[in-house]
């Protein structure tokens, strides 16, 4: 008899700590808020499937049967979900659909820039300096860091990182693009 007044209590106390006045149903708190957010990010921002956010989070793998059947990892696609709610609250539904947009297009832009070193440099200088490539690229011409930047590539390609690392105290510029990489 005292256990089931007990638990009864419990299960009151438990009600009030995770119910709102507007709930209709007790919700408890999300267990891991952030594997669920990252779970998410990789889901929004680089179109992974749920078997490869499971991979890559370590989430427990789901059994054969599930995995030929479903094609889907469904503790990720849960955590995902749970995550984007996080992110919704957060940001709002609009912003984080913003953020998603210009991220994708950042990756895009960068995978265009893939076989040209030099073009990723400009790249990440327009990004720390809130300015174009072109503008970073038309600078560096200017004032010589295109050349150095050219023998800082060809000494790293050569795997010289003597010449390398002398090179980088020539100018700032390779302090800021290095920091963001």
């Amino acid at each position: 008899m005292i256990n089931r007044v007990r638990e009864s209590v419990e299960d009151l106390q438990n009600y009030l700590w995770y119910s709102t006045p507007n709930k209709n149903k007790a919700v408890s708190p999300v267990k891991d808020p952030q594997r669920d957010v990252r779970a998410a990010v990789l889901q929004d921002l680089f179109d992974l499937s749920t078997l490869r956010i499971g991979e890559i989070m370590w989430f427990k793998a789901p059994s054969e049967l599930d995995r030929a059947r479903k094609h889907e990892n469904a503790a990720v696609r849960a955590a995902a979900q749970r995550g984007r709610e996080l992110l919704h609250y957060y940001f709002g539904v609009d912003e984080w659909r913003q953020k998603v947009e210009r991220v994708r297009a950042l990756r895009r832009q960068w995978r265009e820039l893939e076989d040209l070193p030099k073009g990723q440099v400009y790249y990440l200088l327009a990004e720390c300096h809130g300015t174009s490539i072109d503008e970073e690229e038309k600078s560096a011409l200017q004032d010589g860091f295109d050349q150095l930047l050219e023998e800082w590539i060809a000494a790293w390609i050569r795997d010289d990182m003597q010449t390398a690392n002398s090179i980088v105290h020539k100018d700032v510029r390779f302090e800021e693009f290095i920091r963001q990489i």
